[in-house]
């Protein structure tokens, strides 16, 4: 090798030692060094005696407390500690926020979500909750807020990318995500549009032989309006507005769920065996999460799995009994053609007189834009106007159309 190209090898060497060493030190800060630390010792204040957090082979955390108060606080460090973004995700969802972390791509998202009024809901539940749900629901908050806390340079790689900082977690947070959660496992109203679709074109008698839910309730009285073209054409295009988002909220295809139990006479052992099957949407995360909490003073001993952002177990079992949940495929929706006032368009036909509805402006914050987008949801008696989900182009000529949801009402 001639003497002259050695000193410049040596260069080119030293130069790519530096920048895989850099490399492999950007891929640590962003990957690596975010990973959850489950072998320490902490201190939080709100704790009103030691916690202890085992995880066992596959990762589940055994919460060991001496107060239910003291286990749902841990259970809400450790979600945050395994989910965070998941949780972040969630919630902003539920706010009609996820614009101001993702731009434009998500704010049609956000739309869906503040006209629907998971916010608006979850706001009302909180202020209706009984206090023991309060006080679980306060401490799991606090778990949350402490795992920030403690670690506002140790969060997971999604936030360093799209270069987003997590907020305080309030109550209304995890209410928020039920609502959402709620929204997605209650989708009947597709269901009545099919109806709807079957009396349009076969009429009231011969639907109701396909569908017997037509001979029944209101849906033998409402027959009327389900004919009415401008109501049937709306329902479509709103249905397929809504498959254009369906994905930001989580709704499958096609889903179900079921459960079973085998009686102790019938299964190997001796007792019953109780078998729980909820179909919900494949995601990375997945939705469940699987924890063990116990309490030393005996109120609360209770393993199983919940969803990331909500305390306790959703199913599971404790040294007594197991329970389940599937999706009771109950209706819970209901889509109204308003009768607008000619004068007023904020007023709508009650019976025989005119009720004046709620207008709320929405500012909607997109990532990348300077100006924040406005828009009014409209709220008549029955709920809100759906129609500006519509694209412009293809609601003009719709009539009003609101829509009532059961997760509206507090409690529910």
């Amino acid at each position: 090798m001639p003497p002259v190209l050695f000193p410049l090898l040596s260069i080119l060497v030293f130069l790519a030692t530096i920048l895989a060493l850099g490399f492999i030190a950007v891929l640590w800060y962003i990957f690596w060094r975010p990973l959850a630390r489950t072998r320490q010792d902490l201190v939080v204040d709100d704790l009103s005696a030691p916690v202890e957090i085992v995880r066992d082979r596959w990762g589940v955390p055994h919460i060991y407390a001496q107060t239910a108060r003291d286990a749902f606080l841990a259970q809400g460090y450790v979600h945050a500690q395994d989910r965070l973004f998941q949780l972040e995700y969630s919630r902003l969802l539920a706010r009609g926020t996820l614009a101001e972390a993702l731009g434009p791509a998500a704010l049609e998202a956000d739309r869906w979500s503040r006209v629907i009024g998971f916010w608006r809901a979850a706001e009302r539940d909180v202020a209706a909750l009984a206090p023991d749900d309060r006080a679980a629901l306060a401490a799991y908050t606090a778990g949350i807020n402490a795992f920030l806390e403690a670690n506002q340079l140790r969060k997971p790689a999604e936030f360093t990318i799209i270069g987003h900082t997590p907020r305080p977690w309030r109550i209304q947070d995890t209410v928020g995500i039920l609502k959402v959660l709620g929204w997605a496992l209650s989708m009947n109203w597709e269901g009545e549009l099919v109806r709807m679709q079957l009396i349009q074109r076969l009429g009231p008698e011969r639907a109701a032989e396909l569908d017997p839910a037509l001979q029944y309730g209101d849906a033998a009285q409402d027959n009327a309006a389900l004919l009415d073209p401008a109501a049937h054409e709306a329902a479509g295009q709103l249905m397929a507005a809504y498959r254009e988002v369906a994905g930001w909220f989580g709704n499958a295809p096609s889903a179900g769920s079921n459960n079973w139990v085998v009686g102790p006479q019938r299964g190997a052992g001796r007792q019953p065996l109780l078998a729980n099957d909820p179909h919900l949407t494949v995601s990375i995360p997945t939705l469940w999460y699987e924890n063990h909490l116990e309490a030393a003073d005996g109120s609360l001993q209770v393993t199983g799995a919940t969803f990331a952002g909500i305390p306790g177990v959703v199913s599971g079992h404790n040294a007594d009994i197991a329970w389940g949940i599937t999706a009771g495929r109950a209706d819970t929706q209901d889509l109204y053609v308003e009768k607008r006032h000619p004068d007023d368009a904020t007023s709508f036909r009650a019976g025989d007189q005119w009720l004046p509805a709620v207008v709320l402006q929405e500012r909607f914050t997109v990532r990348g834009q300077a100006e924040p987008v406005v828009e009014d949801v409209v709220i008549t008696r029955h709920g809100p106007l759906v129609n500006s989900l519509i694209p412009a182009d293809e609601r003009s000529s719709l009539p009003p159309l609101a829509l009532r949801w059961s997760g509206h009402e507090a409690g529910a």
